[in-house]
């Protein structure tokens, strides 16, 4: 029990900005991993006296287990009595910690549960894959519309790196259809370079057209 109490303190319970330092090797570099930890956070205080009453109840089981019957001479009308009255009041203890520690994973659980719901829901997509918050703010360097723009600069620029918009909004409406600029609250693809403020922009006169055309690149970075 003692060997279980310490990897509940160690892993479950932490003193607020506790940092973690432990990483779980990723293996395909090419796929998208998560990792999740539970844990209870409490202030200085609380850990302290959490700490101190879970190993009573450790120094409470070993009595029990290892001392009951050398305490209480159960052979003797009133040494039974006695042991009876503290089988009740262990009994009261042993309880006590047992709610606490339901009530833990019980909220541990109702967490797990919200947040497997959370992951269901094209929000959290949003957020994820595309950079796009739930309160529809949107981290324009994690964003898909940067990213779809940046492969179409991959294979489509030019020897001096620019890429022409219109035929890179072509590529992208053919391998990345679910890609709009109204996803993210943009009225363009140029919208959309000019609020990500991630490319270079210019635009040139095309006598032939009677127009000018937009060309883009990425930022140095």
């Amino acid at each position: 029990m003692g060997t279980l109490v310490g990897m509940l303190t160690e892993r479950h319970l932490a003193l607020p900005d506790t940092a973690e330092t432990e990483e779980d090797s990723v293996q395909n570099n090419d796929s998208i991993w998560c990792s999740f930890r539970f844990r209870l956070e409490l202030d200085e205080q609380r850990y302290q006296t959490t700490i101190a009453t879970l190993k009573e109840l450790v120094d409470l089981r070993n009595e029990l287990v290892h001392h009951f019957l050398t305490r209480f001479n159960i052979w003797e009308q009133q040494a039974c009595a006695d042991a009876n009255a503290y089988l009740d009041a262990s009994y009261e203890t042993i309880d006590g910690h047992y709610l606490t520690l339901r009530s833990w994973v019980k909220g541990m659980e109702d967490a797990r549960a919200h947040l497997a719901a959370f992951m269901r829901t094209s929000t959290f997509e949003d957020l994820l894959v595309n950079g796009i918050a739930p309160d529809g703010t949107v981290d324009w360097p994690a964003s898909g519309a940067v990213r779809c723009l940046q492969e179409a600069e991959a294979h489509l620029k030019t020897a001096q790196g620019w890429t022409h918009l219109n035929t890179a909004i072509a590529w992208m409406q053919a391998h990345h259809a679910e890609q709009r600029p109204s996803r993210y609250g943009c009225g363009s693809w140029r919208h959309v370079m000019h609020e990500s403020q991630q490319f270079e922009v210019r635009r040139e006169s095309n006598p032939e057209l009677g127009r000018s055309e937009i060309w883009y690149r990425s930022r140095a970075t």
